[in-house]
C-alpha cells in the first residue's frame, strides 16, 4: 500500500499539496488563478504520466523482483503500449506548457467542450498509473493469468 502511495498517488496529488502551501503566502495573485483546476486544466497531469510510462518500461527492462517480471508474450505489447502513452502523454504536457488556454469561454459552451485536455490527460494519467501498477505488482508475470 505504501509503494501506491508514494509512487501513484503522490506525483498526481502534488499539484494539490503545492497548492495548499502556496495559499499559505501571501502573493500578489488573484486568489481565482489559484484554484484546483487551474493547476491541471491544460494537460499538466501529464507530467505524472510519463513518469508512470518510464518506470514501467524500467521495470520490464530490468525487474527489481522475480514477481515482477514480465512475461514474454506480453512484453512486446505491453513496451509498445507503454511507449504509446509516454509520447501521448508528452505531447500533451509540452503542448499545454506552450499553449495554455488562458481566454474566457463564451456562455453556453458545454464543459466537456471546455475541459477536453483536462480530460483527455486524466484518461492517459489514469491508464498510465493502472498498467504501471499491474507490471509492478506482477500481473503480468504469467500468462496463466489471462487464461
Amino acid at each position: 500500500m505504501g509503494w501506491i502511495l508514494v509512487t501513484v498517488a503522490l506525483p498526481v496529488l502534488a499539484p494539490m499539496i503545492s497548492l495548499i502551501c502556496m495559499k499559505a503566502f501571501p502573493l500578489a495573485i488573484p486568489s481565482a488563478q489559484l484554484a484546483l483546476l487551474n493547476l491541471v486544466k491544460d494537460g499538466q497531469l501529464c507530467w505524472a504520466a510519463i513518469g508512470f510510462c518510464t518506470s514501467a518500461l524500467y521495470e520490464m527492462a530490468s525487474p527489481c523482483a522475480p514477481g515482477a517480471s514480465v512475461d514474454a508474450s506480453f512484453q512486446g505489447y505491453l513496451s509498445g503500449f507503454m511507449t504509446f502513452m509516454l509520447v501521448l502523454a508528452s505531447l500533451f504536457a509540452a503542448c499545454g506548457a506552450i499553449l495554455p488556454h488562458t481566454a474566457g469561454y463564451a456562455l453556453g459552451v458545454p464543459w466537456h467542450r471546455r475541459y477536453r485536455v483536462l480530460a483527455v490527460s486524466l484518461a492517459i494519467t489514469a491508464m498510465s498509473a493502472g498498467c504501471y501498477s499491474l507490471i509492478h505488482l506482477g500481473a503480468f508475470a504469467s500468462s496463466d493469468f489471462w487464461r
